[in-house]
Protein backbone atom coordinates (compact mmCIF):
# COMPACT_ATOMS: atom_id res chain seq x y z
CA UNK A 1 0.00 0.00 0.00
CA UNK A 2 2.83 2.38 0.84
CA UNK A 3 4.36 2.09 -2.61
CA UNK A 4 1.02 3.06 -4.18
CA UNK A 5 0.94 6.25 -2.11
CA UNK A 6 4.54 6.95 -3.09
CA UNK A 7 3.62 6.44 -6.75
CA UNK A 8 0.83 9.01 -6.48
CA UNK A 9 3.10 11.43 -4.62
CA UNK A 10 5.70 11.17 -7.35
CA UNK A 11 3.58 11.28 -10.50
CA UNK A 12 0.12 12.72 -9.73
CA UNK A 13 -0.40 16.41 -8.85
CA UNK A 14 -2.41 16.94 -5.63
CA UNK A 15 -5.08 18.89 -7.54
CA UNK A 16 -5.94 15.91 -9.77
CA UNK A 17 -9.33 14.29 -9.19
CA UNK A 18 -8.58 10.61 -8.65
CA UNK A 19 -11.07 7.75 -9.00
CA UNK A 20 -9.98 4.49 -7.40
CA UNK A 21 -11.56 1.16 -8.34
CA UNK A 22 -10.80 -1.87 -6.19
CA UNK A 23 -11.73 -5.54 -6.31
CA UNK A 24 -11.82 -7.93 -3.36
CA UNK A 25 -8.89 -7.31 -0.99
CA UNK A 26 -7.80 -4.47 -3.29
CA UNK A 27 -10.65 -2.53 -1.69
CA UNK A 28 -8.93 -2.95 1.67
CA UNK A 29 -5.74 -1.52 0.16
CA UNK A 30 -7.69 1.52 -1.08
CA UNK A 31 -9.37 1.88 2.32
CA UNK A 32 -5.96 2.03 3.97
CA UNK A 33 -4.76 4.51 1.33
CA UNK A 34 -7.67 6.80 2.16
CA UNK A 35 -6.99 6.49 5.89
CA UNK A 36 -3.39 7.62 5.36
CA UNK A 37 -4.03 10.17 2.61
CA UNK A 38 -3.07 13.73 3.48
CA UNK A 39 -2.33 15.11 0.04
CA UNK A 40 -4.42 13.85 -2.85
CA UNK A 41 -7.98 14.45 -3.98
CA UNK A 42 -9.75 11.09 -4.06
CA UNK A 43 -12.88 12.00 -5.98
CA UNK A 44 -14.70 8.64 -6.14
CA UNK A 45 -14.24 5.07 -4.92
CA UNK A 46 -15.77 1.97 -6.49
CA UNK A 47 -15.48 -1.21 -4.41
CA UNK A 48 -16.31 -4.41 -6.31
CA UNK A 49 -17.03 -7.48 -4.18
CA UNK A 50 -15.19 -5.78 -1.31
CA UNK A 51 -13.13 -7.94 1.04
CA UNK A 52 -12.51 -5.29 3.72
CA UNK A 53 -13.07 -7.09 7.02
CA UNK A 54 -12.65 -10.44 8.80
CA UNK A 55 -11.14 -12.29 5.85
CA UNK A 56 -10.43 -15.51 7.74
CA UNK A 57 -14.04 -15.70 8.99
CA UNK A 58 -15.47 -15.87 5.46
CA UNK A 59 -16.35 -19.24 3.87
CA UNK A 60 -13.55 -18.88 1.30
CA UNK A 61 -11.04 -17.69 3.86
CA UNK A 62 -11.78 -20.66 6.11
CA UNK A 63 -11.48 -23.03 3.14
CA UNK A 64 -8.00 -21.90 2.10
CA UNK A 65 -6.52 -21.51 5.59
CA UNK A 66 -5.21 -25.08 5.67
CA UNK A 67 -3.76 -25.05 2.12
CA UNK A 68 -1.86 -21.80 2.65
CA UNK A 69 -0.61 -22.74 6.12
CA UNK A 70 -0.40 -26.51 6.60
CA UNK A 71 -0.18 -27.83 3.04
CA UNK A 72 1.62 -24.98 1.28
CA UNK A 73 4.96 -26.78 0.88
CA UNK A 74 3.60 -30.09 -0.53
CA UNK A 75 1.27 -28.20 -2.88
CA UNK A 76 4.14 -26.08 -4.18
CA UNK A 77 6.35 -29.17 -4.61
CA UNK A 78 3.56 -30.91 -6.55
CA UNK A 79 3.21 -27.87 -8.77
CA UNK A 80 6.97 -27.86 -9.35
CA UNK A 81 6.68 -31.45 -10.61
CA UNK A 82 3.77 -30.54 -12.87
CA UNK A 83 5.79 -27.61 -14.16
CA UNK A 84 8.49 -30.04 -15.30
CA UNK A 85 6.34 -32.72 -16.93
CA UNK A 86 3.25 -30.94 -18.27
CA UNK A 87 3.61 -29.20 -21.65
CA UNK A 88 2.33 -25.64 -21.84
CA UNK A 89 -0.10 -26.42 -24.67
CA UNK A 90 -1.67 -29.25 -22.67
CA UNK A 91 -2.07 -27.10 -19.58
CA UNK A 92 -3.88 -24.44 -21.62
CA UNK A 93 -6.20 -27.08 -23.07
CA UNK A 94 -7.02 -28.32 -19.57
CA UNK A 95 -7.71 -24.78 -18.38
CA UNK A 96 -9.95 -24.17 -21.40
CA UNK A 97 -11.99 -27.23 -20.40
CA UNK A 98 -12.21 -26.15 -16.76
CA UNK A 99 -13.06 -22.53 -17.66
CA UNK A 100 -14.99 -22.87 -20.96
CA UNK A 101 -16.35 -19.31 -20.83
CA UNK A 102 -13.11 -17.61 -19.84
CA UNK A 103 -11.45 -15.18 -22.27
CA UNK A 104 -8.08 -16.00 -23.78
CA UNK A 105 -6.33 -13.44 -21.57
CA UNK A 106 -7.57 -15.20 -18.43
CA UNK A 107 -6.34 -18.59 -19.64
CA UNK A 108 -2.90 -17.19 -20.42
CA UNK A 109 -2.67 -15.58 -16.97
CA UNK A 110 -3.92 -18.73 -15.22
CA UNK A 111 -1.38 -20.89 -17.04
CA UNK A 112 1.43 -18.90 -15.47
CA UNK A 113 0.52 -20.33 -12.07
CA UNK A 114 2.26 -23.54 -13.13
CA UNK A 115 5.35 -21.70 -11.91
CA UNK A 116 5.65 -22.81 -8.25
CA UNK A 117 7.17 -19.46 -7.26
CA UNK A 118 4.01 -17.66 -8.38
CA UNK A 119 1.73 -19.92 -6.36
CA UNK A 120 4.00 -19.80 -3.31
CA UNK A 121 3.94 -16.00 -3.42
CA UNK A 122 0.14 -16.03 -3.68
CA UNK A 123 -0.15 -18.39 -0.73
CA UNK A 124 2.16 -16.23 1.39
CA UNK A 125 0.21 -13.11 0.41
CA UNK A 126 -3.10 -14.78 1.31
CA UNK A 127 -1.69 -15.90 4.66
CA UNK A 128 -0.58 -12.35 5.43
CA UNK A 129 -3.90 -10.87 4.31
CA UNK A 130 -5.88 -13.11 6.61
CA UNK A 131 -3.78 -11.88 9.51
CA UNK A 132 -4.25 -8.18 8.75
CA UNK A 133 -7.77 -7.91 7.26
CA UNK A 134 -9.65 -7.86 10.54
CA UNK A 135 -12.09 -5.27 11.90
CA UNK A 136 -13.92 -2.93 9.55
CA UNK A 137 -12.45 0.58 9.53
CA UNK A 138 -15.76 2.29 10.22
CA UNK A 139 -14.26 5.75 10.74
CA UNK A 140 -12.63 5.77 7.30
CA UNK A 141 -15.79 4.38 5.70
CA UNK A 142 -17.78 7.24 7.24
CA UNK A 143 -15.31 9.76 5.83
CA UNK A 144 -15.89 8.29 2.35
CA UNK A 145 -19.68 8.74 2.36
CA UNK A 146 -20.71 10.64 -0.77
CA UNK A 147 -17.71 9.29 -2.68
CA UNK A 148 -17.92 5.55 -1.99
CA UNK A 149 -19.93 3.08 -4.08
CA UNK A 150 -19.96 -0.66 -3.41
CA UNK A 151 -21.02 -3.72 -5.41
CA UNK A 152 -21.80 -7.00 -3.64
CA UNK A 153 -22.36 -10.49 -4.98
CA UNK A 154 -25.25 -12.65 -3.81
CA UNK A 155 -23.16 -15.81 -3.30
CA UNK A 156 -19.76 -14.34 -2.53
CA UNK A 157 -17.57 -16.59 -0.40
CA UNK A 158 -15.14 -13.74 0.26
CA UNK A 159 -17.70 -11.10 1.13
CA UNK A 160 -21.01 -12.59 2.28
CA UNK A 161 -24.03 -10.32 2.27
CA UNK A 162 -24.04 -10.33 6.07
CA UNK A 163 -20.94 -8.12 5.82
CA UNK A 164 -22.97 -5.62 3.81
CA UNK A 165 -25.69 -5.69 6.47
CA UNK A 166 -23.15 -5.15 9.21
CA UNK A 167 -21.52 -2.25 7.38
CA UNK A 168 -24.87 -0.55 6.82
CA UNK A 169 -25.72 -0.89 10.48
CA UNK A 170 -22.59 1.16 11.20
CA UNK A 171 -22.91 3.53 8.21
CA UNK A 172 -26.58 3.59 7.10
CA UNK A 173 -25.90 6.54 4.79
CA UNK A 174 -24.43 4.07 2.28
CA UNK A 175 -27.70 2.16 1.82
CA UNK A 176 -28.26 3.44 -1.74
CA UNK A 177 -24.61 3.08 -2.69
CA UNK A 178 -24.14 -0.52 -1.58
CA UNK A 179 -25.64 -2.29 -4.58
CA UNK A 180 -26.33 -6.02 -4.72
CA UNK A 181 -25.66 -7.83 -8.00
CA UNK A 182 -28.79 -9.07 -9.78
CA UNK A 183 -26.92 -10.78 -12.63
CA UNK A 184 -25.28 -13.69 -10.86
CA UNK A 185 -21.75 -12.36 -11.39
CA UNK A 186 -19.16 -14.26 -9.37
CA UNK A 187 -16.52 -12.78 -7.07
CA UNK A 188 -13.83 -13.80 -9.57
CA UNK A 189 -15.62 -11.98 -12.38
CA UNK A 190 -12.51 -12.00 -14.61
CA UNK A 191 -13.17 -15.67 -15.33
CA UNK A 192 -16.11 -14.93 -17.61
CA UNK A 193 -17.77 -11.60 -16.76
CA UNK A 194 -14.96 -9.08 -17.11
CA UNK A 195 -16.57 -7.12 -19.94
CA UNK A 196 -19.96 -7.15 -18.24
CA UNK A 197 -18.46 -5.86 -14.98
CA UNK A 198 -16.57 -3.15 -16.86
CA UNK A 199 -19.80 -1.99 -18.50
CA UNK A 200 -21.58 -1.92 -15.13
CA UNK A 201 -18.86 0.22 -13.57
CA UNK A 202 -18.65 2.47 -16.64
CA UNK A 203 -22.39 3.15 -16.55
CA UNK A 204 -22.20 3.68 -12.79
CA UNK A 205 -19.42 6.24 -13.17
CA UNK A 206 -21.42 8.18 -15.76
CA UNK A 207 -24.47 8.06 -13.50
CA UNK A 208 -22.47 9.41 -10.53
CA UNK A 209 -20.83 12.33 -12.33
Amino acid sequence: MTHKLELLDKYVPPSTKITLIGHSVGCKVILDMEARNTRHNYHKFYFLFPMIEQMLATPSGSAIWAPVNIFRVPIVLLLALINVILPDWLLKQILAKVYPEAPKEFLIAASRFRNPNYLNNCFMMAKDEMKVVLDLDVDTIRNMVGRLHLYYGTTDGWCPLEYRVRMLEAVPELEQEARVCDRGIAHAFVEKSGSEMANIVGDWMVEKK
